[in-house]
């Protein structure tokens, strides 16, 4: 029987979701040839070095349906270093905090493309960005690095839903610099930086469990340009002025996703012309300065 694979279901946390733009990256690893020298010839014989895996796809963000309760990928968002707070019955918050020993949880992640196989990514790490596009579902993109397993046969359970739609970028309450702006995209990224393959000779595949080892968050919002006495972004460049990225998704109890971060322009802002108006693309580097607010996910 053949393989389908338009529909892949995902499991973390003993939990099975469906996910979008799935991705399985194995073996990555190395492969060395020996040379074994005979009296009349010689062969290649292929040796198989350190192996690990990787893994990528989307997920629609949505919180979990009920006040206090993590949302679907909350495990992912741990195992990307973001420290989570839950308040039970209020809320549940992901942050950037920058202490990446006691915020990062590892998780071991499994495909199912359709249904069928199963593709394993052991004690992963990763890295998570998130695009805010007119009127679509707001994506997570997802990309981890585990330890190998082989590939093997195995049913999956059914996907878990939620009483919480994905959101939708639209209708947002959305300020930069405490002013509304008209924004075109949005994107934010935690720039995760992974020690991986971290190598490991007494490794069962020559690796040990990947790690967050540096995490630079940036954000970028393309949107029409405002008059320049609510923001002057070329004017605000050159004097390095902070700017503060406000959203807020959604409008149902368990399904609010409040957005926070300072940050500080990290390029001069481009300027382009779009269907007769003015469009101005910042982009910004999170602000680690004591005092300001770090990039972080409340859900409520």
């Amino acid at each position: 029987m053949p393989q389908f694979a338009e529909l892949t279901t995902m499991e973390w946390n003993s939990k099975s979701w469906r996910v979008q733009d799935y991705s399985y990256q194995v073996p990555r690893g190395d492969v060395y040839s020996n040379v074994v020298q005979k009296p009349l010839t010689s062969r290649d014989i292929p040796r198989v070095g350190a192996l690990y895996a990787g893994m990528s796809f989307g997920f629609q963000m949505a919180g979990s349906g009920t006040k206090g309760t993590p949302p679907g990928d909350g495990p992912l968002l741990t195992a990307c270093a973001l420290k989570h707070v839950n308040v039970p019955a209020t809320s549940d918050t992901y942050s950037v905090t920058g202490d990446l020993d006691t915020d990062f949880t590892a998780y071991s992640i499994f495909g199912y493309p359709g249904g069928n196989l199963k593709d394993s990514c052991l004690n992963s790490a990763g890295n998570v960005s998130w695009e805010f596009m007119p009127g679509q579902p707001v994506i997570a993109r997802y990309d981890f690095a585990g330890e190998f397993a082989d590939i093997t046969s195995s049913p999956v359970t059914a996907p878990l839903g939620t009483s919480a739609r994905p959101v939708c970028a639209k209708g947002l309450a959305l300020t930069l610099k405490s002013k509304t702006i008209v924004p075109k995209r949005i994107g934010i990224n935690l720039n995760n930086t992974l020690d991986s393959p971290r190598y490991n000779i007494a490794g069962t595949h020559g690796v040990s469990p990947p790690l967050v080892v540096n995490q630079q968050p940036s954000f970028e919002v393309t949107l029409e340009l405002p008059a320049l006495t609510d923001i002057a972004f070329i004017t605000d460049f050159v004097a390095e002025t902070k700017h503060t990225l406000h959203i807020v998704l959604g409008s149902v109890a368990g399904n609010i996703i409040t957005i926070d971060c300072d940050g500080y322009m990290n390029a001069m802002p481009q300027i382009t012309e779009g269907d007769g108006l003015i469009i101005i693309t910042a982009t910004y580097d999170m602000s680690w300065i004591d005092g300001d607010t770090k990039l972080q996910f409340v859900y409520t």
